[in-house]
């Protein structure tokens, strides 16, 4: 996938099927690294990767990249809030038992917090991986202007 030519319709053409391969093996942004690797600007190597990936479905998504992603960052958020409040409820839970057992009186148990954590949590890890990472990479322009630098040359 040595890029050789000149303009990016040509480098399409002559790379298409090499490019599709690659993004049947792995991750789309590992495709870019390897297209840059391999002489091509980020622009055109985020550019075909993301072309490809949207119109051809290499990974056979059941429904498509920028849904999976979506669903994927869904049940990724779950995970995270729900062991967060899982974890809140039990220090709560432990915390107040070991002080009331300690120095007596009454201790907390944060049932709710833990039920609802552990249920959200369950619910996020057991489907995240149904919806592998495919994130698609989007090439953006450098915002800094620095002296000699020319957008053009990567």
């Amino acid at each position: 996938m040595k890029l050789v030519e000149d303009n990016f319709r040509d480098a399409v053409l002559a790379h298409k099927s090499d490019v599709l391969e690659e993004l049947g093996r792995s991750k789309p942004k590992k495709v870019v690294a390897l297209l840059e690797h391999n002489g091509w600007p980020r622009e055109w190597a985020c550019n075909i990767v993301a072309g490809m990936e949207k119109k051809y479905n290499p990974a056979n998504l059941k429904w498509g990249p920028e849904e999976n992603q979506r669903l994927r960052e869904k049940y990724s958020s779950r995970v995270f809030i729900g062991g967060a409040i899982l974890l809140v409820g039990s220090i709560v839970t432990i915390l107040s038992l070991v002080l009331a057992f300690s120095f007596g009186g009454l201790g907390i148990v944060a049932y709710g917090a833990i039920l609802w954590g552990g249920g959200t949590f369950w619910s996020g890890i057991s489907n995240v991986g149904s919806y592998p990472d495919r994130e698609i990479p989007i090439y953006k322009s450098p915002e800094v202007k620095v002296e000699g630098h020319v957008p053009d040359t990567y």
